[in-house]
């Protein structure tokens, strides 16, 4: 049975873009139309706007209210990759000294048991090396780079992991949590990485962090995760709202891993962007957002 041919949708001017957030969205006056035009043009684009609508609906009452939300979102993505790469780095650095200072472990068993453990062990391996690979056009193939090349068949971790992305650092982190399961830092940080992950890779693709995320989700976590967060202070209106979750686990990983003058340079980041967001908090007096970032400003303190 043939497939039903798709209905494309017409592209908007940018006339077009602001007749529709005049339709659907809120009142622009004439003498602010300009303004509205020089920003879609200039500064953000309509079709990331348009979700912040989506996501909000009634809650967006201006312009200004748009262009601010956008705006503090876009510099929340900026402090978060910021403290999720100061993780993946402290991560690896973490790893390869439990490697080192272990004398039954070489250095190249634990990447083959963390490769043939893994659901699809040669997609793992490829993927870990698919940075250091080059198409070449005499044979139609790809070739993995020297000298990558020659570790491939039984590669060390120090060369793994300096390859690895930040979601393949979670293999290791099962398999030593296995191996030492009385090491809390290894237990929590392997059981909290998936939404650590999920929070580094909104930031580094530049999705929006403030959408539904930043709404309660009645869907149940895992024990361990509410009871651990539960002992640092974090109660349920934080951790089932996704945003916070993520963000508290990130941050107390990161208190955990990095240095305390690292640490505090990110807390220091985040209360900048507080303030930044509590600028033009008159205009979030209905909006969910004000919780958001009445919350999140409740986890910093927690986790100073």
């Amino acid at each position: 049975m043939d497939k039903p041919e798709q209905t494309k949708k017409p592209m908007l001017s940018f006339d077009d873009q602001v007749k529709w957030l005049n339709d659907n969205a809120f009142r622009i006056d004439k003498n602010e139309e300009n303004d509205v035009l020089l920003f879609l043009k200039r500064k953000n684009y309509f079709y990331k706007l348009q979700s912040y609508i989506d996501c909000f609906e009634l809650q967006i009452k201006s312009f200004d209210m748009l262009v601010d939300i956008s705006t503090i979102d876009m510099e929340l993505r900026y402090v978060m990759l910021k403290l999720c790469l100061d993780i993946e780095h402290a991560t690896k650095s973490y790893i390869l000294r439990i490697t080192t200072n272990d004398p039954k472990e070489d250095g190249y068993e634990i990447v083959k048991n963390v490769i043939e453990t893994d659901d699809n062990p040669k997609k793992f391996k490829n993927d870990i090396f698919s940075n250091v690979t080059k198409f070449d056009t005499s044979d139609n193939k790809k070739h993995i780079l020297e000298p990558y090349a020659s570790h491939f068949d039984n590669p060390p971790i120090w060369i793994v992991l300096e390859l690895s992305s930040f979601g393949k650092l979670r293999g290791f982190l099962k398999y030593l949590s296995t191996q030492r399961e009385n090491n809390s830092d290894l237990q929590y940080l392997e059981r909290s990485f998936k939404y650590i992950n999920i929070l580094r890779n909104n930031c580094a693709h530049n999705n929006p962090l403030i959408n539904n995320d930043i709404f309660i989700d009645e869907k149940a976590l895992p024990h361990y995760i509410v009871t651990t967060l539960g002992s640092d202070g974090i109660w349920s209106e934080i951790y089932k709202r996704p945003l916070l979750l993520n963000t508290a686990l990130a941050l107390k990983a990161h208190k955990k891993l990095c240095s305390d003058s690292s640490h505090q340079h990110r807390i220091e980041d985040l209360n900048q962007w507080l303030e930044r967001a509590n600028q033009k908090k008159h205009l979030y007096s209905d909006c969910e957002i004000k919780k958001m970032i009445e919350l999140m400003k409740k986890i910093v303190d927690i986790y100073v």
